[in-house]
């Protein structure tokens, strides 16, 4: 594949990650992420620098990549992800699979010849009500609702490559898919796989100028023009069952965009990049989905004085269990966060009036 790390010491490293994402749960202001992303995030391309320092995101947030002032900026992917994207190839249960703009599969290396493959998962617009999930980054605290989130959307992304395998009908990849369809005049008995190609050979010199753009790599060759090369790509992706799936964040340290994407990659072995850059998924969810089960254990074997109640305190008044054990080792800062069972939030203002913005899913910045 080219530059592959023969021994990844990075993207699997499950005590390494567990350890950033306890240092993330001491700096993180309040409980999971939902709450704060639906009261404080704008909807619309407006300078949120006061905000964002503010809620304390800059702090957590801290690439030079990050832009907060109006325009086009690091919430620009959230803006999208709400109206119609560009490349859908699925869609469901509130989730949209999308092919990466910018330059896909760029951190995969240079010999790379699977960089069609890149795809992200993002949330959409709510199916389920306002209160539905989203976070910032799964480096982040998470409440029980958000980890149910982030297996979900991993299963989502593991189907929408399960559908370019089989080549389904654009009839069977949802409604985003079969909307972008019906736009472009192409049937719904399409396979998925010529409906990939053709929207990215439908991308106009326009749209390529502007940011994010897009382009399609092939060695040193741009191929996103020529037909045939770019159909070739796709062909012998997705027809390869020696390729491995990847699904993969960046940390917010790293991170241009304040919403929760997850990476898509068909591969063999972890480039170098990806191993220094980017933190696999599974193991995040292994993490979170291991700390709530302490919890309850912890909540099963604490005694309860006797003829007294246990209520919960006023600063959880979010959360109808009772009041969290004490800390017991380590791992408490981020436990106590995944004690959650529910996130409150408000009703969200204007999204439904959300006009096109000039923004689009873009591959991570250098």
């Amino acid at each position: 594949m080219g530059n592959a790390s023969s021994t990844p010491s990075n993207f699997s490293n499950e005590e390494k990650i567990r350890t950033e994402m306890l240092k993330y749960a001491s700096q993180w202001k309040g409980k999971g992420q939902t709450e704060l992303f639906r009261t404080h995030i704008p909807s619309e391309a407006v300078d949120f620098t006061e905000k964002h320092v503010l809620l304390g995101l800059n702090k957590i947030f801290t690439s030079e990549k990050i832009k907060t002032t109006a325009g086009f900026n690091s919430l620009h992917l959230f803006r999208t992800s709400q109206e119609e994207v560009d490349i859908p190839v699925f869609s469901a249960n509130g989730f949209t699979v999308l092919h990466a703009l910018g330059e896909p599969g760029r951190d995969l290396g240079e010999n790379c010849t699977t960089k069609v493959s890149h795809m992200m998962i993002v949330k959409h617009m709510d199916e389920g009500g306002q209160q539905a999930p989203i976070t910032f980054n799964e480096m982040l605290p998470s409440v029980q609702e958000e980890v149910d989130d982030l297996e979900k959307r991993i299963e989502v992304g593991k189907k929408a490559y399960e559908n370019l395998q089989r080549n389904v009908p654009l009839s069977e990849c949802g409604e985003k898919v079969k909307a972008k369809a019906t736009k472009m005049g192409v049937p719904h008995t399409v396979g998925i796989r010529e409906f990939l190609g053709r929207m990215i050979l439908g991308l106009t010199t326009e749209f390529k100028s502007k940011a994010p753009g897009y382009k399609l790599m092939h060695g040193k060759n741009d191929i996103s023009e020529n037909h045939q090369s770019v159909q070739e790509m796709i062909e012998n992706t997705f027809t390869d069952p020696s390729l491995e799936t990847c699904a993969c964040i960046q940390p917010p340290s790293l991170n241009s965009q304040m919403l929760s994407h997850i990476h898509l990659f068909r591969i063999k072995g972890i480039p170098k990049v990806l191993d220094e850059n980017y933190y696999d998924c599974e193991i995040i969810l292994k993490i979170k989905k291991g700390l709530l089960t302490k919890v309850v254990d912890q909540s099963m074997t604490s005694p309860v004085p006797e003829g007294r109640p246990t209520t919960p305190d006023r600063d959880t008044v979010n959360s109808p269990r009772a009041k969290t054990p004490p800390r017991s080792d380590e791992d408490e800062p981020l436990a106590r966060t995944l004690t959650m069972s529910r996130t409150t939030t408000p009703p969200r203002s204007g999204m439904s009036g959300l006009t096109r913005q000039n923004t689009r899913a873009v591959t991570p910045e250098r």
